[in-house]
């Protein structure tokens, strides 16, 4: 699967690229951008934050994490 990037530059010029997912005010897990269940709310999150946060993949977009 293909997941949009982000790139994330700090004051000190260290960078970086993540993969954005989308999680929703109530719910437990991150999202595509096109899945079903973010017809109500859609937060971008890089996928390792999320992650951190405890957020699991939704099962309904079989959203599975390329290392």
């Amino acid at each position: 699967m293909s997941y949009p990037i982000i790139r994330v530059a700090y004051g000190d010029g260290v960078e970086f690229e993540s993969k954005t997912v989308y999680i929703t005010r109530t719910g437990a897990k991150y999202h595509e951008g096109n899945c079903m269940h973010l017809r109500r709310s859609k937060i971008p999150i890089d996928i390792e934050n999320a992650e951190e946060r405890g957020y699991e993949p939704c099962e309904n977009c079989h959203l599975q994490r390329k290392e």
